[in-house]
């Protein structure tokens, strides 16, 4: 495995809108990845997304993270580098 594949943990708050999730999920459709984890708790007005993906390039990661940072409804988004599992 390539040493820039790690596991790649997204975490987005945005607002509880009921095709946030899709939309945000939608990346991943369009890349043809499916996420090992999608974790969506709705607080109030706000939706706390925590979405894994265990075989990411860190490049397109975090090309993917700033994408979905652009989407009007993501307050915010990061991304964490975690080791391949």
């Amino acid at each position: 495995m390539k040493e820039d594949v790690v596991t790649i943990r997204f975490r987005i708050k945005a607002e509880a809108d009921g095709q946030c999730l899709a939309r945000i999920i939608d990346h991943f459709a369009q890349e043809g990845l499916i996420p090992s984890s999608v974790l969506a708790n709705h607080v109030g007005h706000v939706l706390d997304i925590v979405i894994e993906h265990p075989t990411m390039e860190i490049a397109a990661g975090q090309a993917m993270c700033s994408r979905m940072s652009r989407l009007i409804m993501v307050d915010t988004a990061s991304v964490q580098h975690l080791p391949p599992r």
